[in-house]
């Protein structure tokens, strides 16, 4: 994976959103995880929205203080085992938020993977 730009990954999501791309969000915290299949509805540089195109499920999240990495398939250990076929894959890193007393080391940062899923797998 490599890092890149709000910009480029702006890019992406304007992409997505033009093509209308069948994609899996998954949301990743401490203690959960929450996949919702769908597609990217609108994007702006400040923020994206995603809606399930199975269920009323949605969100829209926030790219304040947000990084980013990509990878497409063949690059990535995240697709080992999963549907063939040519895919990227954006991850969103977000912010760290600390609550107090601090912990003696951060904890990991929650993430979204915005994976597209290959037309075979629609």
């Amino acid at each position: 994976m490599q890092q890149i730009s709000l910009e480029d990954a702006f890019l992406l999501f304007e992409k997505w959103v033009t093509e209308g791309t069948e994609m899996l969000l998954s949301f990743e915290a401490s203690e959960c995880r929450i996949d919702i299949r769908g597609t990217v509805s609108s994007a702006t540089r400040a923020e994206v929205r995603f809606a399930s195109t199975h269920s009323d499920a949605s969100a829209t999240v926030s790219l304040k203080d947000v990084s980013f990495a990509y990878a497409e398939r063949r690059e990535s250990r995240y697709f080992k085992g999963g549907p063939g076929g040519d895919s990227i894959l954006l991850v969103a890193i977000l912010p760290l938020r600390l609550r107090l007393p601090l912990p003696e080391t951060p904890p990991p940062r929650d993430r979204l993977w915005f994976t597209e899923l290959p037309s075979t797998h629609i």
